[in-house]
């Protein structure tokens, strides 16, 4: 990622990331995403559906350049892993692994995510949120309530000055689905390989006018 690319979500709070599912882009998408935010971060805090947090931990070690910041991972559990993830079931994770029983139970994520979140504030850290992937959640849930969980999630990010990064999987584009999750955000990042576009999101603070 390039670092005028990287300078564009510098100020950004919650960011919409567009990047295929397949061949795990998303996961190197937000890896890369989190990596690059370490800078002015000091913890990082993924959310995996479906795949296991080892995963993640060794996308995130081999790309990060020097000491990784401290990673907690809640692990939301589906019927089915990725076959890229089965073999790291068994995997020791040297993180803090919150476990939520499905996607559906939205009520103890946030509750987990909110308290990682509150944690980190209490201590005066800035937090790197990812949650991954809206695409599979809501294999599991109405776009709507997804919807309103993650408007509050959104908020909370905002409330303690964190950012946070939402995988939607574009590889089959919904473009309505797309701008419903958009006003979310206040910056869209596409992915296209390694290369970024940036775009603003439709999300506006109270009192301003929404993009459409």
């Amino acid at each position: 990622m390039s670092d005028e690319s990287s300078g564009d979500l510098r100020g950004a709070s919650n960011v919409l990331v567009l990047a295929p599912s397949v061949a795990d882009a998303g996961i190197d998408a937000c890896t890369n995403l989190l990596v690059d935010a370490t800078d002015r971060v000091d913890r990082l805090l993924v959310v995996t559906v479906g795949t296991h947090p080892s995963v993640w931990h060794d996308r995130l070690t081999e790309r990060s350049a020097g000491p990784l910041a401290p990673v907690s991972y809640v692990d939301v559990k589906t019927l089915v892993r990725s076959t890229s993830t089965a073999a790291s079931d068994g995997t020791d994770v040297p993180s803090p692994v919150a476990t939520v029983s499905s996607p559906a139970d939205l009520l103890t994520l946030g509750k987990s995510v909110n308290s990682l979140l509150g944690d980190a504030a209490a201590d005066g850290d800035r937090v790197a949120l990812c949650i991954h992937s809206i695409s599979e959640m809501l294999q599991f849930v109405d776009r709507e309530f997804l919807f309103k969980f993650l408007h509050a999630v959104s908020a909370r990010v905002r409330s303690v000055d964190g950012v946070a990064f939402y995988h939607l999987d574009n590889d089959a584009p919904d473009e309505e689905l797309q701008i419903m999750f958009a006003h979310l955000c206040d910056t869209v990042a596409t992915f296209e390989g390694e290369q970024m576009d940036v775009s603003a999101g439709y999300y506006a603070p109270a009192g301003e006018q929404s993009e459409s």
